[in-house]
């Protein structure tokens, strides 16, 4: 039981014994607060009967496991068999809160060729990442004890957009030269990296994620595995 008056199911029990049982799983999303690796394992049985789609949300720097936490998300989406993309935008508060989503290497075939991807990836609001990469995105200033979370910081204040905004202004300042528009889009995109590191992520990009179709399994771990050097 989750509290006193709501009872909780795996997700397995629901459609193996339970109530959909004889449905299948086509699309999923699971925001539980920094549970999703116990339910994505409460629901494995399913997942990998039905390969679907489904997106998780992740705090990315701030949650009390830090980057730990991020982390282990990922491990447990590889480990399903899936590739993982991290939506390039906030999703609450704290700002590092991030939609991950996981697509299975069973049907990459299916999302080659779509419009709607395809511009998410050209355009950098969809992001290949795995367990190495993701505590580089979404401001990785805001691990406990960073410039945007200070310790004994007032509530409220750790990863606020006005933290995060006045790292990102003194980031500008720090590189020299890179425009304050620019250094938004790519801190926004990887978290704060010196300008080589920069460079190193945009070559790999162009390197490994073909226009005509960005999306690719093949494609995906190359890159990964690259961004892990």
């Amino acid at each position: 039981m989750c509290c006193s008056n709501s009872p909780s199911f795996r997700v397995d029990t629901l459609f193996f014994d339970g109530a959909w049982k004889g449905e299948r799983l086509a699309f999923a999303h699971f925001d539980v607060e920094g549970s999703e690796v116990e339910v994505l394992a409460g629901a494995a049985r399913t997942i990998a009967r039905d390969q679907p789609v489904f997106t998780v949300e992740a705090m990315v720097n701030t949650r009390a496991t830090g980057p730990k936490g991020a982390i282990a998300l990922l491990r447990a989406v590889e480990q399903l068999g899936y590739d993982a993309f991290l939506i390039e935008e906030s999703c609450g508060t704290p700002v590092d809160c991030r939609n991950i989503l996981c697509l299975p290497r069973s049907r990459a075939h299916s999302f080659m060729n779509v419009p709607v991807l395809d511009a998410a990836v050209i355009g950098r609001r969809l992001l290949a990442v795995n367990e190495t990469t993701i505590s580089s995105q979404a401001y990785p200033c805001c691990n406990y004890g960073g410039e945007c979370c200070p310790v004994g910081g007032a509530r409220g204040t750790c990863c606020s957009a006005h933290a995060v905004a006045k790292w990102l202004k003194s980031q500008t300042a720090h590189t020299g030269g890179v425009s304050g528009v620019a250094l938004r889009s790519e801190a926004s995109r990887l978290g704060f990296m010196s300008h080589a590191r920069m460079m190193a992520f945009q070559a790999a990009e162009h390197r490994f994620w073909n226009p005509a179709t960005p999306y690719s399994g093949h494609a995906h771990a190359k890159y990964a595995h690259a961004m892990s050097a």
